[in-house]
């Protein structure tokens, strides 16, 4: 039964090439929003700048915005701001701060419900002082500066501080970018917009976390592979879990945007934009490229000359010295390959003509001249391991030719991973992750 795949196992899009493109963009786009802060600024609600705000509804037909302005006007209670929204008989009505303290603004309330009468339904009233709203600006910038302190740390103790750093700028662009578009469509800023911030960080951290984890594995498995490389494989791979994720909250996003009121309209707003269009685009083209110039994977070169004195030479035809096929296993456990070519292998101090089964049990010969010859039968010792073994590579001969598609999904089935490479590659490839411990097998195809 085959499994619906959003995105193909085999897709290698390249999206190393954009970070020349995409920095740039990024960094002229914060400079833009950072001057949209400081001009025209955050439109701040009630919750930040006090004063008093009443939903309304009117109970015959649509609102007349003209003829209630023009009465709430009449009431000399200063700034006063009407707005419609959802439908045409809803309007929410904003009122500057009163002088006087708390007592002036529910003295202002009550003028405005003795000026509209019972014409309108009264749906929601809330009164905030300016100690009050200037206690709550205090506390949700705290916020937001304690969930990055603290996510810096999660990052920090979890992986390297290259990736704590990356992740950190990437969440300070999404920050300083959504607050830009506040700024810009003059979107309410009050306590909601501060939750969907947050929610923002949380969501993308999530999201570059998730392929961060895989730039890990993946610089533990390939010790030799350029980071661009590197980095496309890790992204590809989290490709379809990033596509369905992404879907399945905008269509949730949407719904709450067209349907859910005033009441969570910033929130809904902030959150469409900073984490289905910021977020996605973050975690892709900001937080892994900028690993490059972070110099995460540098490591691995100081250790290159090493690795390169213990790679398996090629067997050269004088010093070959071949061995019968066997029912039984070379070897009854795992061991680094020492040489390959002239259609065999040595290992182990031995010499073997044809191809080699390693598997986690032993080292096994193995009736395969060529990808096409491989069938579930000749991989039955290889299932019968399947608990043992999260990886297998197959070396495919002396170029890289494709496993037949059928057997992608019996791997899939038994949860075990598929590498596929020329021999070479996959005979060093599978020594350094023997070396490593990890619970590996391989089929590698002779090479003359």
């Amino acid at each position: 039964m085959r499994h619906l795949r959003i995105v193909p196992d085999d897709t290698k899009f390249d999206f190393m090439r954009f970070r020349r493109v995409s920095f740039p963009i990024s960094a002229m786009l914060s400079i833009v929003a950072i001057l949209l802060y400081f001009h025209p600024g955050l439109n701040l609600g009630i919750d930040f700048r006090g004063g008093t705000l009443i939903e309304v509804q009117q109970k015959s037909g649509p609102a007349d915005l003209a003829k209630m302005r023009a009465t709430l006007n009449q009431l000399n209670l200063g700034d006063v701001q009407l707005q419609q929204f959802g439908g045409p008989e809803n309007v929410l009505i904003r009122i500057s701060e009163q002088p006087g303290g708390e007592a002036a603004q529910q003295e202002a309330v009550a003028k405005v419900k003795g000026a509209l009468g019972d014409s309108v339904e009264y749906r929601r009233v809330e009164v905030v002082g300016p100690r009050v709203s200037g206690e709550l600006l205090s506390y949700g910038t705290i916020g937001i500066m304690l969930a990055i302190g603290g996510i810096l740390l999660y990052l920090w103790f979890r992986f390297e501080w290259q990736f704590a750093l990356g992740a950190m700028i990437a969440n300070v662009h999404d920050l300083v970018l959504t607050i830009g578009f506040m700024s810009l469509t003059q979107i309410d800023f009050d306590l909601t917009s501060i939750a969907a911030l947050l929610t923002i960080l949380g969501y993308s951290l999530n999201d570059t976390v998730v392929i961060y984890d895989r730039i890990r594995e993946m610089l533990r498995r390939y010790k030799k592979l350029s980071m661009p490389d590197l980095l496309n494989i890790s992204i590809n791979a989290t490709l379809s879990r990033s596509i369905i994720t992404h879907v399945t909250v905008t269509l949730s996003l949407l719904a709450l945007l067209l349907f859910g009121g005033q009441a969570i309209h910033s929130f809904t707003a902030t959150m469409m934009f900073g984490v289905v269009l910021v977020g996605t685009y973050t975690s892709v083209f900001i937080a892994s490229p900028i690993l490059i110039y972070l110099g995460v994977g540098t490591a691995r070169r100081d250790s290159e000359e090493a690795e390169r004195a213990e790679e398996p030479k090629q067997i050269k035809q004088a010093d070959t010295v071949m061995i019968a096929r066997s029912d039984a296993p070379h070897l009854p456990h795992k061991a680094p390959i020492d040489a390959y070519g002239n259609s065999g292998f040595r290992f182990a101090g031995m010499s073997h003509r044809g191809s080699l089964l390693c598997l986690p049990s032993g080292i096994w010969a193995w009736p395969v001249a060529a990808p096409e010859d491989i069938a579930e039968a000749n991989l039955a010792p290889l299932f019968a391991e399947a608990e043992a073994i999260e990886l297998f590579v197959l070396g495919s001969g002396p170029e890289l030719r494709p496993l037949p598609e059928a057997l992608w999904w019996r791997f899939r089935d038994y949860g075990i991973g598929v590498e596929v490479m020329a021999t070479g590659p996959a005979v060093r490839t599978y020594n350094i992750l023997v070396a490593e411990g990890r619970r590996v097998a391989a089929g590698l195809i002779a090479v003359g």
